[in-house]
């Protein structure tokens, strides 16, 4: 079901006077732009992306707030719940949110073909966005001298970075939970941080098809490795943690892999059998229609072509140091974007591609100035990030004990002192960026 569904809509063209809108409740619009920013023609082609306003608590002359979306579809929550909502609120500040191309119901031309999909890029994105907050300022707020404030999340962090890079005229301060910022092909050191040793028997994982070749076999490993993993960060908390770690070991009767393959059949009850085969695995990102769940709720085909184009961040097992074997190297991933993408995706190519980004953006080697990159002492992601920093205005915090982004809750009696301290900080940063 397309998650428009969840949301009362309301397209409005914009184009026209200022139309200052003000409504008590969260709504949904659409901005139509180009589909390549960087195509001069007069007939080029356009497409539309979607966003959300809420100016429950606006007042004149306040700033904008701009969720920045990520590799998912648009949701409502940060702009009418959490620490950023809290901030505007108590700002006076008018909320807004954008959906990321080819992402949700964004996805221009109706697929996500390969040929289409050259136009998911990050510099495509970042034009996206800056036309869509000047719009903003000019024709809904209607405040030319607006102040602009953005907050990303994971790679919507990535986009809010890049975006006070690139335009530092449009953006007076950037709030980055758990963002990565630099691109990086082999991105060994995640295997390091968390994990469980397995092994390969097919029965006893209920796996669909015999694992025949090095390819599936690498395949089984990388997607236990991602099921452990995502079992990890999907509960945010050391207790949980252990709790995985305690069901791994609930039975002196059964032997260490009989324990590791009925964890994974147990978190895998909804399905038949588990398609740890390669061919199987890359079913759903071979798919182009934008129908398809994997692509609608997850966004796996559009977010595997910017890994293979432009970021990486390949979950290999090449690291000595990590629980995991090393089933899992770079040769997989060659043959895993080559496999859905087509050939002319070479490993030269990869690495061309990771190579322009850090190049054009600055990787961990940033210099811009009103920033504050927070994350958290257990998140494996913060290897990509950026954990100090002393620019002017700027700040980097870690918060030891927490996963990704326990900072974008609102604050509460429920946090520790470190947390409460970190949200008080990113506000104090917030007002001095405004005023």
């Amino acid at each position: 079901m397309r998650q428009a569904a969840l949301f009362v809509l309301l397209a409005v063209n914009l184009s026209g006077a200022c139309t200052n809108l003000q409504d008590t409740q969260t709504t949904t619009h659409y901005f139509r732009t180009k589909l390549d920013h960087f195509d001069d023609a007069d007939n080029a082609a356009t497409f539309e992306f979607r966003y959300m306003s809420n100016d429950a608590h606006y007042k004149p002359g306040r700033p904008i707030f701009v969720y920045v979306g990520g590799p998912w579809p648009m949701y409502s929550y940060y702009i009418e719940n959490g620490h950023f909502y809290d901030i505007a609120v108590r700002e006076r500040g008018w909320l807004f949110a954008n959906e990321h191309r080819f992402y949700g119901d964004s996805i221009p031309n109706g697929d996500l073909s390969t040929d289409n999909l050259k136009f998911l890029t990050v510099e495509q994105t970042l034009e996206d966005l800056a036309e869509l907050i000047r719009h903003l300022k000019g024709k809904v707020v209607c405040d030319e001298n607006a102040k602009v404030i953005l907050m990303g999340a994971g790679y919507g962090g990535t986009v809010a970075t890049y975006m006070r890079k690139q335009y530092p005229e449009l953006v007076d301060g950037v709030w980055i939970s758990s963002g990565r910022v630099e691109a990086r092909l082999n991105f060994k050191a995640y295997a390091v941080l968390i994990g469980e040793m397995i092994l390969n028997i097919s029965e006893m994982f209920n796996i669909c098809k015999t694992l025949q070749t090095n390819l599936d076999e690498q395949t089984f490993f990388y997607s236990v490795k991602q099921k452990i993993q995502f079992e990890i960060l999907a509960h945010q908390n050391v207790q949980s943690t252990k709790l995985i770690c305690d069901s791994l070991n609930n039975s002196k009767e059964l032997t260490n892999l009989q324990r590791l393959a009925e964890w994974v059949r147990n978190n895998t009850q909804d399905q038949d059998c588990n398609p740890y085969d390669f061919e199987t695995s890359l079913k759903n990102l071979r798919d182009v229609d934008i129908g398809n769940d994997e692509n609608m709720l997850w966004g796996k085909r559009q977010l595997a072509y910017q890994s293979c184009t432009e970021f990486g961040w390949f979950l290999t097992t090449d690291a000595l140091d990590q629980p995991f074997g090393h089933r899992v190297d770079m040769e997989y991933f060659y043959n895993y974007c080559a496999a859905i993408f087509g050939g002319w995706l070479t490993p030269e190519e990869i690495n061309d591609g990771i190579r322009r980004t850090n190049e054009r953006f600055g990787g961990q080697n940033q210099d811009i100035t009103n920033v504050l990159f927070v994350n958290g002492g257990l998140d494996p992601m913060r290897n990509i990030s950026i954990t100090e920093y002393h620019e002017k205005e700027s700040d980097a915090i870690v918060v030891s004990e927490y996963f990704s982004s326990a900072d974008m809750g609102s604050i509460s009696d429920q946090d520790s002192p470190e947390l409460m301290k970190a949200k008080l900080r990113i506000e104090e940063y917030v007002q001095r960026w405004i005023n």
